[in-house]
């Protein structure tokens, strides 16, 4: 958790949640870092998600974490052996989530620990789009890829991540480079601002007046109904209802009568 928070941008608020809380705790988040959980509590927290929050698997080195679990549930296989460091992901589709750190042919280091291991997936069988390959030296200079490291899947709400977390690989966090770090901080921002839906919705009712307070419309008319012709586009600004239930009033100049 700590060096997520340390490469999140303004605005996030990072919290570690122990597995046996995670279900008790679903309500309360929009982005879930899902680092390693079994099976059966997978299964159960996608039950429990909403169409308004995402998910960030992650696989580690060794495999048997996050990305492993939702295989399980889904039906995909994950695989990991023995690897030669450096260990990465091979950029195959432009994504924002490398944006700063790596374009298509090139290759984000994940870790640099001598003795650990190399995780990817079956990107045939998983339902999203893989974006990147995982690889290791294979023994030699040139970089030996393996099989889909890093894949999104829009439908579902949810990223993931191969070689990337310490549970159960002998990997340290010392281990994983500075752009790894910062890859996944990207795929957490992503997830946020493209899958997740925060904040609480509201409706807003339109009273169109005039300078001296006269409805000029039916009152609570859509705002469809009143931005139109000559005012079609204009931009309005909007405030919660407050706790107290009083309306929050704003002009809105311009409306043709």
């Amino acid at each position: 958790a700590a060096e997520l928070d340390e490469n999140l941008g303004d605005g996030f608020d990072v919290t570690l949640v122990a597995e046996d809380d995670l279900l008790d705790t679903v309500a309360a988040f929009d982005v879930f870092v899902i680092e390693n959980v079994d099976t059966d509590t997978m299964d159960a927290f996608l039950e429990e998600r909403t169409d308004e929050q995402a998910l960030v698997a992650l696989e580690a080195p060794i495999g048997s974490a996050g990305v492993s679990a939702l295989a399980n549930v889904r039906g995909f296989d994950t695989f990991s052996n023995q690897a030669d460091e450096p260990v990465g992901l091979n950029v195959t589709q432009e994504h924002p989530v490398f944006e700063g750190l790596a374009g298509v042919g090139e290759q984000i280091e994940m870790h640099e620990a001598s003795f650990s291991d190399v995780s990817w997936f079956d990107g045939d069988a998983y339902s999203g789009t893989v974006v990147a390959d995982s690889y290791d030296s294979g023994g030699f200079d040139e970089f030996d890829i393996k099989g889909p490291g890093l894949a999104v899947d829009e439908s579902e709400r949810e990223l993931l991540v191969a070689n990337y977390g310490p549970s159960g690989s002998f990997a340290d966090w010392d281990d994983f480079t500075d752009d790894s770090h910062e890859l996944v901080a990207n795929v957490v921002e992503h997830a946020a601002e493209e899958f997740a839906t925060t904040g609480t919705p509201f409706t807003v009712d339109v009273h169109p007046t005039d300078d001296e307070g006269e409805l000029v419309a039916p009152e609570f008319v859509g705002s469809s109904d009143v931005l139109t012709g000559e005012n079609a586009g204009v931009e309005i600004t909007a405030e919660q209802v407050p706790e107290d239930g009083e309306f929050n009033e704003f002009p809105l100049d311009g409306v043709d009568d």
